[in-house]
């Protein structure tokens, strides 16, 4: 398929999402197969990355955060668990493209530290 044709698919059917399809729409089924059709062309998109490491990964993290788009629809933990899990096929996928960089350590604590914070938080409002 012609990248600029898919590329107007991909930003036609994700405004639709967006801006449409919960206003016209209330039956959740039929907003979360609008909310995946973008991913889908997305990954169909990806499909046309030559280097073969990268896209492997990519469109398996594409994959999995697709699925977490479906299930965070039913069960927002389950949708968490599996966004979580996609995120970390990135990880590896990206790695190599980092720039190294000596301010690394302090973001490094930072993020540990509101990743922490934003723990005691949920674990808070569960005694609310």
């Amino acid at each position: 398929m012609n990248t600029r044709l898919l590329s107007l698919l991909i930003l036609i059917t994700g405004l639709l999402y967006i801006f449409i399809i919960p206003n016209v729409f209330e039956q959740s089924t039929i907003i979360v197969v609008f909310k995946v059709i973008p991913m889908l062309l997305i990954i169909v998109y990806g499909l046309k990355i030559r280097e073969r490491g990268i896209r492997n990964l990519v469109m398996y993290g594409l994959i999995v955060c697709a699925i977490a788009d479906v299930a965070i629809a039913y069960s927002f933990l389950a949708g968490l668990v599996i966004f979580l899990l996609g995120h970390l096929l990135y990880i590896p996928a990206f790695w190599k493209y980092r720039k190294h960089t000596t301010l690394k350590w302090p973001f490094i604590a930072i993020a540990i530290y509101m990743g922490s914070m934003g723990g005691l938080w949920i674990d808070a409002d569960r005694y609310d």
